[in-house]
């Protein structure tokens, strides 16, 4: 399985409310824009501090309730952890528990270095970058409450002696709105010299905190007006250490507001996007999670998992159809919407195909459809005014099963048709073609050496079109040939199994007829290159197909287009 993403998009919507059916297959997400609205009119909402993007398959975020203090009640300690079997481990992969408390060493955590990111716009009114790590994480045999400062042997030295502050290598970020954020005990020299011109490895001498500046900062922390910097929310802050006042590599973040009596008190965190699942001792469900967009983070000790970053385009290929539930789930809570889920089998399993992009309007999406489901989603879209955009029929288990992508208020006729026989399906062409309808997609499955057909059609413009719903793979050179030399590019693919001869369902069109890139034949090691190199050069996946039905080969075919 694949996981492949391009290009920061700079747009997003406020807060993504979703709602999703029980069930694993079919799914929905929905997202309305009353929905928006009322999040957005909600109070201040913060972006997470962390994007999924920095974990590997398998790590999700960790955090528990916070101590109850004046200005941290509502702060959270953030470390990660990994799924190993069925328990989630803090500890990279082979590194045993006493083998690190033999030789504990700080790089031995999977959070260690990891990046942090701002929450919020505002402005760094004091900071520290170069405090030295930590010698080591706290023994579970030490006590941070019990043992005086000074004995404290997982503190360095510079901070035993009262010359680092708690936060160790931090920053504080003054918001907008009159809130402050901490960050602390960020890895040494991660923190970014253009946000925090402070240097030295440690105080010169103990400061003396009783003396704060406007802000509320004590030298020498404390920047002056000339020194501070603007940072955006999401933008990159640091990397997580073991820095300062800290008992182990984690990032601590906090929030605080002043109050009319001028004194600074914990002010609440709520979060545009987040999904969490309960701890349960460390057997948390990796399929199981529940999201909190515009709220705080889940109260107790629970794995969370942020927002992947928005992208121009998201994508993932032979994805098992196991992880796809909880991944589904987890991008449309990031703000994206799908575009594209193609379904296919390969030795009689299920693998998936998708892409998605930022979410512009209302959408819903089902996967796992049998006909008479997809004909009740079906009716129930039309009547809720959700135009489709993309249908796909695939095989699981002998039985036909559908997916498709609908969005609310999409301007333009359509004309979906689904399960038909060839006659149907050259009856269906006519009528759309006569009704001046365009291809968008022509999926076709083999059962029992009969060809199923489904298809969209739709009013949008593609300029002049070929549709092949049987192209033999072998044939589909000199076709794509002929096609190119009146001008037509391939703008959809759709590979399946018939009578064990691999086929192809293509539309050629000329919309795209100098911006494209098209394969077929691609191993996945082949597929994955390609993306990468058309992302690189401004290309987005169009379409990507593998052959269903296919008994052990998984091989694809995909056109990239040039927006």
């Amino acid at each position: 399985m694949k996981n492949i993403s391009k290009n920061i998009y700079s747009v997003g919507l406020t807060i993504l409310a979703l709602t999703f059916s029980a069930a694993l297959t079919p799914a929905k997400a929905q997202l309305t824009t009353m929905q928006v609205q009322r999040a957005s009119t909600n109070g201040p909402l913060y972006e997470l501090p962390l994007f999924a993007n920095d974990l590997k398959p398998g790590e999700r975020y960790y955090t528990s309730d916070h101590a109850d203090s004046t200005t941290q009640r509502f702060g959270y300690d953030i470390s990660a952890r990994r799924l190993a079997g069925d328990r989630w481990k803090s500890l990279k992969p082979g590194i045993t528990g006493d083998e690190h408390w033999d030789n504990p060493k700080n790089a031995n955590y999977i959070v260690f270095g990891k990046p942090f990111y701002a929450m919020k716009d505002g402005t760094i009114i004091a900071c520290w970058r170069n405090a030295p790590e930590n010698p080591r994480p706290k023994l579970p045999s030490e006590s941070n409450g019990a043992t005086p400062n000074a004995e404290k042997m997982w503190w360095h030295r510079f901070h035993r002696n009262g010359l680092l502050a708690g936060g160790g290598n931090h920053l504080w970020i003054l918001h907008d709105d009159g809130t402050r954020a901490l960050y602390a005990h960020a890895k040494k020299g991660s923190i970014p010299q253009s946000l925090c011109p402070r240097n030295q490895a440690k105080f010169s001498e103990k400061p003396d905190k009783s003396k704060k500046d406007e802000n509320g900062m004590y030298d020498p922390i404390a920047l002056k007006p000339s020194e501070r910097k603007r940072v955006k929310a999401g933008q990159f802050l640091g990397r997580i250490g073991h820095t300062g006042s800290s008992t182990g590599p984690h990032i601590h973040i906090h929030v605080e507001r002043k109050n009319a009596d001028g004194k600074w008190r914990a002010d609440p965190m709520r979060f545009r996007r987040g999904l969490s699942t309960d701890w349960n001792g460390g057997k948390a469900d990796i399929t199981k999670w529940t999201s909190f967009s515009g709220k705080a983070i889940t109260k107790g000790a629970v794995l969370f998992w942020p927002p992947t970053r928005l992208t121009n385009q998201y994508a993932r290929h032979k994805a098992s159809l196991g992880s796809f539930p909880r991944m589904f789930k987890h991008l449309a809570n990031s703000g994206f919407s799908p575009s594209l889920i193609d379904g296919y089998s390969v030795g009689g399993k299920v693998f998936l195909n998708y892409t998605w992009e930022p979410a512009k309007r209302p959408w819903r999406a089902y996967f796992g459809l049998t006909p008479s489901n997809f004909q009740a989603k079906l009716d129930k879209a039309r009547q809720d005014d959700y135009a489709p955009l993309f249908i796909d029929s695939y095989l699981q288990a002998g039985k036909i099963r559908y997916s498709v992508i609908y969005e609310k208020g999409k301007p333009g006729k359509w004309r979906l048709r689904f399960n038909l026989n060839g006659q149907q399906h050259q009856e269906n062409f006519n009528k759309a073609k006569a009704s001046g309808l365009n291809p968008v997609t022509v999926s076709v499955i083999s059962v029992n050496g009969q060809r199923r057909y489904t298809s969209l059609y739709r009013s949008d413009k593609i300029g002049s079109w070929y549709e092949n719903p049987a192209i033999r793979e072998a044939d589909y050179q000199k076709v794509f040939d002929e096609q190119k030399a009146k001008g037509r590019l391939p703008i959809y693919l759709n590979g399946y199994m018939h009578n064990g001869t691999p086929y192809l369902s293509a539309i050629f069109a000329s919309k795209y007829k100098n911006k494209t890139r098209a394969r077929h034949g691609l191993s996945s090691g082949g597929y994955q290159s390609e993306t990468e190199k058309a992302w690189k050069d401004g290309f987005e996946i169009q379409s990507v197909t593998a052959f269903d039905g296919a008994e052990s080969q998984h091989r694809f075919g995909a056109v990239w287009v040039k927006p």
